[in-house]
């Protein structure tokens, strides 16, 4: 520790003053990281950024554990929170934003946080040193605070939980035929719901398993279970496809397809996510069934 500059703590309430600025650090970037999130995944247009990622969702849970443990006063969470905002989150907001070290906004950003943990993380070995005792932050802590901190703990486990299933289910995104799960070709033509001789390009679930009903894209047709009833339409029989309405990351886009026999249609849901890839999921399915309909003509 000689090599670093020490910051002079004089009494245990400066101690416990530096900690709760690092406190409210921590959950004020929890707070925006959130509604960045939620905010960027509603526009389909800027679903790429960085912070609208389901890593982020793993960002928000860690914060929490060590927003948590930096109420407990605790020398590592400090520490841990100090390397997370000057190598993670730091560099993600200048990247995100346009925002680089030669900006003098960035270096402000980035020295804050520096600034902030670096004086709290003197404050909890003071704390261990001098006042043991309140390295538990009984004193310091309200209950209010720490009904808070728990929440956002229970939240964002939650919401990483939610993000992991689904993303490795993929039952919230469109999934091209490199991501569809194994298996699912095979289940389809046990259930006569897919040609023996076709193969899957694209695929949406309407729900958690195949009975809640799909559309996929297959070799010569497109393909949708409804309410328990297979229909399929060749892609020769196409002679429209409309966006009927404009999905975000909360609601699917809804998109309906013509034929020149009035009676012959489909109207269909895509998610704007796109599994395991970059880009608008529903943008992708829909190029890729305008392509083979082109392909037919």
């Amino acid at each position: 520790m000689s090599g670093l500059i020490k910051v002079n703590i004089q009494d245990i309430n400066q101690a416990h003053r530096y900690i709760k600025q690092s406190l409210y650090l921590t959950i004020f970037v929890i707070v925006i990281t959130t509604l960045l999130f939620l905010l960027l995944r509603a526009d389909p247009d800027l679903s790429d950024s960085p912070f609208a990622s389901n890593e982020v969702l793993f960002d928000i849970a860690l914060l929490s554990l060590i927003a948590f443990f930096i109420h407990k006063k605790s020398t590592i969470a400090v520490t841990s929170g100090a390397i997370y905002f000057i190598v993670s989150f730091a560099a993600k907001l200048m990247g995100s934003f346009g925002v680089g070290f030669q900006s003098v906004v960035g270096v402000l950003i980035w020295c804050l946080y520096v600034f902030v943990f670096y004086r709290a993380f003197f404050a909890a070995r003071y704390l261990a040193a001098e006042a043991p005792n309140s390295s538990l932050g009984v004193q310091v802590a309200s209950k209010k605070k720490s009904i808070l901190i728990y929440s956002l703990i229970g939240i964002s486990v939650m919401m990483v939980g939610a993000g992991i299933y689904t993303d490795k289910k993929g039952f919230v995104d469109v999934m091209e035929a490199s991501t569809i799960p194994q298996g699912i070709e095979k289940d389809l033509k046990n259930q006569d719901w897919l040609r023996a001789d076709d193969t899957l390009a694209y695929m949406y679930y309407f729900g958690f398993s195949l009975e809640d009903g799909f559309v996929y894209l297959a070799d010569s047709s497109i393909g949708m279970l409804y309410e328990e009833l297979i229909y399929e339409i060749e892609y020769s029989a196409i002679t429209s496809v409309t966006l009927e309405e404009e999905g975000s990351y909360f609601s699917d886009s809804i998109f309906l397809i013509e034929t020149a026999a009035e009676d012959s249609w489909m109207s269909f849901p895509l998610s704007t996510s796109l599994h395991q890839k970059s880009g608008r999921g529903d943008l992708a399915f829909i190029a890729e069934l305008e392509k083979r309909i082109a392909s037919t003509n």
